[in-house]
């Protein structure tokens, strides 16, 4: 209630019923009885319109390199520890594609170099360096857009805005990460070093299909590496990101493109 009030909103709208409101109560797996079970018995023993809790979002346990969480025992680090510490872009890839939906998880320094260095740069950060960065290449000219690779974007769009929605962030960044896995393999298959050479036409056609899977990884990975995507709209010359397809539909001069991730080191 205090909160609304220093910013001119009204409590009413979030709590009471009639105002089209949603609640999520987000916790761990130890305060499961309260918000599912007590919070709402509170509520309506209030006999005041009160709004119930909507959706019960609960998870299992995050530990540290296999121990639980201690501040007493000095086990663990804190979020702003960790942000001193690594990339936070990287840093929100690994909680949520590694978060404890269904069972306890863990982090350590190690996995989330592994993670970052394995997935983040040699998937996701390579596709990008490899296709905005190709040796010698001004501008990504408008060209055919390969059919299959349309439908995957589409297809993702749908699978993961259905899995976030189920609160399902693991399987959703994993949906994500597939259409990545799909470019690169694309990019392989296609011998976008040989096309340049022999085949321009083919390499146009390329480099305009990986540059539009990365506008739409600019809008799909947003919520999860915000930084990293907010380069690449500024790159493409794209608008605000939206859950919906896009499609690059003008000649894009290539300027200042840097790589969107740097290599890390577990003793760093």
């Amino acid at each position: 209630m205090k909160i609304c009030e220093e910013r001119g909103l009204n409590w009413e709208d979030f709590w009471k019923e009639g105002h089209n409101n949603k609640i999520y109560m987000c916790h761990g797996k130890d305060n499961i009885m309260f918000h599912s079970i007590i919070l709402n018995a509170l509520l309506l023993g209030q006999e005041d319109n009160y709004h119930l809790v909507d959706v019960i979002v609960s998870a299992e346990y995050l530990n540290y390199n296999n121990q639980k969480f201690s501040k007493s025992k000095g086990i663990g680090i804190t979020g702003l520890e960790a942000l001193d510490k690594y990339p936070s872009d990287s840093l929100r890839y690994h909680l949520i594609s590694n978060g404890p939906e269904k069972k306890d998880t863990n982090f350590s320094p190690e996995d989330f170099v592994n993670i970052h260095n394995g997935e983040i740069l040699n998937k996701f950060g390579n596709l990008v360096n490899r296709t905005l960065r190709f040796k010698n290449l001004e501008k990504i000219e408008l060209a055919t857009l390969d059919e299959n690779m349309k439908e995957k974007i589409e297809e993702t769009y749908k699978v993961a805005g259905s899995l976030i929605e189920k609160l399902e962030f693991r399987e959703a960044t994993a949906k994500i990460m597939e259409l990545v896995d799909a470019a690169n393999k694309y990019y392989d298959d296609r011998k976008t070093w040989v096309q340049r050479k022999e085949d321009i036409e083919g390499f146009k056609d390329t480099i305009y299909t990986c540059a539009t899977i990365i506008a739409n990884l600019s809008n799909l990975f947003d919520i999860v590496m915000p930084n990293a995507t907010s380069k690449i709209r500024k790159y493409l010359n794209l608008g605000d990101p939206k859950w919906e397809p896009i499609y690059l539909n003008e000649e894009i001069v290539l300027e200042n493109i840097e790589p969107l991730f740097e290599r890390l080191k577990v003793e760093e």
